[in-house]
């Protein structure tokens, strides 16, 4: 398992050095959008790494390996949680050092609703991935496109007021977080259960 996370750690530095920039890039500039793009570009990059595997018929060359079904798939989701906190890390840091210098008090509301997007990032793969594994990544990146789109229109939308939202209702913060992270971690449990069905199926 380690082994294949450390590969396509590997690859994605190698092969998509700017979209790894870009990430930075959004991670540290001031405001609550520029911080959801750099989340939703760490969503993106198990895509990525399932788009180079395709080329290089990586799961041919997999076949021969003691590698099951269940290792090839859950290293794609550990990649994409390793990515989207490591996102969401230094979103967080940044935005705290920001509003600090600034001496702004919106860092909370900023934070609450950056932790927001590192759900909606797991969830995204989670609906995604299961369909990228069934129809390959080429027809499964238009699905992921789509799904960005909404995120997008949803971030524009309400957004940047998300945070204020949460506090505002007749819920602590902690207490919707946790309801959030109960929903995402039983979407991404279903999601992991279905691709490796769908994958071992393929393998057959």
């Amino acid at each position: 398992m380690k082994g294949l996370i450390l590969k396509d750690i590997y690859t994605l530095i190698k092969q998509t050095r700017i979209i790894l920039l870009l990430v930075i890039f959004f991670s540290i500039t001031p405001g609550y959008s520029g911080a959801s793009f750099a989340v939703v570009y760490g969503a993106m990059l198990p895509i990525t790494a399932l788009a180079y595997d395709e080329r290089c018929k990586w799961n041919t060359l997999a076949a021969m390996m003691p590698y099951s079904a269940r290792d090839m798939v859950l290293s794609k989701y550990l990649l994409g949680y390793i990515t989207v906190g490591s996102a969401t890390l230094l979103t967080v840091t940044a935005q705290t050092f920001i509003a600090l210098f600034r001496n702004s008090d919106s860092a909370a509301n900023d934070i609450l609703s950056i932790l927001f997007v590192a759900l909606t990032g797991t969830v995204v793969l989670a609906v995604n991935l299961p369909i990228v594994f069934k129809m390959g990544v080429e027809k499964g990146r238009y699905i992921f496109m789509f799904l960005i789109a909404v995120f997008t229109i949803a971030v524009t939308a309400f957004g940047s007021r998300l945070g204020e939202i949460i506090l505002n209702i007749n819920i602590s913060p902690w207490g919707f977080g946790i309801c959030l992270l109960l929903a995402a971690v039983v979407l991404n449990v279903v999601s992991i259960l279905i691709s490796v069905k769908i994958f071992s199926k393929k393998a057959e």
